[in-house]
């Protein structure tokens, strides 16, 4: 039957569900579900694989969904293995229960053999064991698992596996390890993983994994679920009236102008909002509007929720990419070196090294600040990879080098030291000197040189940034830059930090890079040290013409 193949109509005729006032109801998709629906159609139609990751606002039936698309698929073809996986029992039971609910809801004419329904499986197989051998039935199944209760795919082969708020297992990217060898690579496979975001350790694995799908570098196609996608989440009569009697503030104007929020859905946000624990902060986590929302850091945020939606609004893409190693910059649409402004011929510009050994999940970061005559600080490149901390100093020194000489600020401690060094000895002349902060003559310039983060510096370097990014005067352009600082947290000590298992690099970089830009403006001292003042370093300035190939500054290869 044609109608088998097309789920949505098969749903529609043959599934029902309970609503949430528990009345039984056709299976007619909700718009979050046929969202979903559409990328799983467009897939299907393509004869391809179907790999989805959902990231999604509270309660938007995306569970309900895929539970209904495995029953389809096990109960209209032969030796079908679906596996449904759930952060708890509860949850797995009431996923079974979800599908043992469709099974004895369908139609005599449409409803397969079912050999029995356990708490954990339902195998659809003739029950007669003297009829099996000649009339089996379909010898599909379903069957949900608990993750962290010893679930592995070892030994099977499973056709559709779906993964129920993620976020909330213990070890999902071992758990997945397991499992995903498991479902063989064709048309007619499924897998979808799905949640709702959070800062627990599963759920910093699963933003690495959506980060990675947005920008293609996995096979699951991203789709994200925002709050206001749902109809169900409006305020009306009496009850909204009560919640519309102040006038719009400047983020709902915002919202209203961005996504088309009517009075209803201001009205519940508002009721929302008011209700959960932790206001606004909470709302976004558990009901966000953008996928950036979710992960504002858990703890006590060190920015206030202004500051970071403000930072969110002034992200923009780079206008030039750059690829830099010892041999210069190249220009490379693959880049690691992200450019917003190029160097400009009679300004004042710094750069913050934040260093690491180019080991794990930490890189060293480079940030380079513009800071005007007004002391309003601009971001204006970024540099960020893998790499160590002899192979960092012929970095520094071009980015350094190409705007135009800028004071270079090393964050010395552990191995950034050696990087230091390097620059030094390379004979580059304009280098952040150490301060005795607290004196009382002043700030004093010592012998040292570099930025040295310790018990006595974090707190004042950490709560300048904060001053600044909440005074709106430091513009950070950057996207990775601005995830970094919203997820930040207080430390208890008068600092900000990244929560558990993330990491901060990009935002101490453009915290060192704007501390010294501010003090040496406001001329407290000169904080470079002439190292070499024989030797000076030639630089000219240049436009965006001057990027291509062939043009003065890259005349053949393109080498800076």
């Amino acid at each position: 039957m044609k109608l088998f193949k097309d789920f949505e109509k098969y749903a529609s005729k043959f599934l029902k569900i309970r609503n949430k006032e528990g009345v039984v109801v056709n299976f007619n998709l909700l718009p979050a579900q046929k969202k979903v629906y559409e990328v799983v159609k467009s897939k299907m139609e393509a004869g391809e694989p179907v790999r989805v990751i959902v990231l999604k606002s509270r309660q938007q039936g995306i569970s309900s969904l895929c539970v209904a698309m495995a029953f389809w698929k096990s109960v209209t073809t032969r030796n079908y293995n679906s596996v449904l996986i759930a952060h708890n029992r509860e949850t797995s039971e009431r996923l079974l229960e979800i599908a043992g609910f469709m099974y004895d809801e369908l139609p005599d004419a449409v409803r397969p053999m079912r050999r029995y329904r356990s708490k954990s499986e339902i195998l659809f197989e003739n029950p007669s064991e003297k009829e099996r051998t000649f009339n089996p039935g379909l010898r599909s199944r379903i069957e949900v698992k608990t993750a962290g209760y010893s679930v592995s795919g070892r030994g099977l082969t499973i056709h559709y596996l779906h993964c129920s708020e993620i976020c909330s297992y213990e070890n999902p990217s071992e758990l997945l390890a397991s499992l995903l060898p498991a479902v063989p690579l064709h048309a007619g496979t499924f897998v979808f993983l799905e949640s709702t975001g959070s800062m627990t350790p599963g759920g910093r694995w699963f933003r690495e994994l959506w980060e990675a799908s947005k920008e293609g570098d996995t096979p699951f196609t991203p789709v994200f679920i925002p709050w206001f996608e749902s109809p169900e989440y409006v305020l009306k009569g009496k009850m909204a009236k009560a919640y519309l009697e102040e006038p719009l503030d400047p983020e709902e104007v915002e919202l209203v102008k961005e996504f088309g929020l009517t009075k209803e859905q201001i009205a519940w946000r508002r009721y929302k909002i008011m209700e959960l624990p932790g206001g606004v902060r909470e709302f976004n986590r558990e009901f966000p509007t953008t996928d950036k929302d979710i992960w504002f850091g858990v703890g006590a945020p060190f920015i206030e929720y202004d500051a970071a939606r403000a930072l969110r609004a002034g992200v923009k893409p780079p206008i030039a990419r750059f690829r830099v190693n010892e041999r210069g910059i190249f220009p490379s649409e693959e880049g690691n070196f992200e450019v917003w402004e190029l160097p400009q011929e009679g300004v004042f510009y710094t750069v913050g090294v934040d260093t690491s050994s180019g080991f794990g999940n930490s890189r060293s970061c480079v940030q380079v600040v513009r800071l005007d005559d007004d002391m309003r600080a601009t971001q204006v490149a970024a540099y960020r990879e893998a790499i160590d901390y002899v192979a960092l100093a012929d970095v520094v020194l071009h980015i350094a080098r190409m705007y135009k000489d800028a004071m270079v600020s090393v964050e010395i401690n552990g191995g950034g030291l050696a990087t230091q060094q390097i620059i030094i000895d390379k004979g580059y002349s304009r280098l952040f000197r150490w301060r005795y902060f607290g004196h009382m003559y002043g700030d004093i310039p010592s012998k040292k040189v570099g930025w040295e983060t310790n018990v006595a510096s974090k707190p004042i370097l950490m709560q300048h940034f904060k001053y600044v990014l909440e005074r709106g005067l430091l513009s950070v352009p950057c996207g990775k830059t601005v995830d970094e600082i919203v997820a930040l947290i207080e430390d208890g000590r008068g600092g900000g930090e990244a929560p558990p298992g993330e990491n901060d690099d990009m935002a101490m970089a453009l915290a060192i890079a704007a501390y010294t830009a501010f003090l040496e403006r406001k001329g407290l001292a000169r904080m470079y040290v002439p190292v070499n003042l024989e030797e000076k370093t030639e630089t000219s300035g240049f436009t965006l013409a001057d990027l291509l190939p062939g043009s003065t500054l890259f005349p053949g290869s393109g080498v800076w």
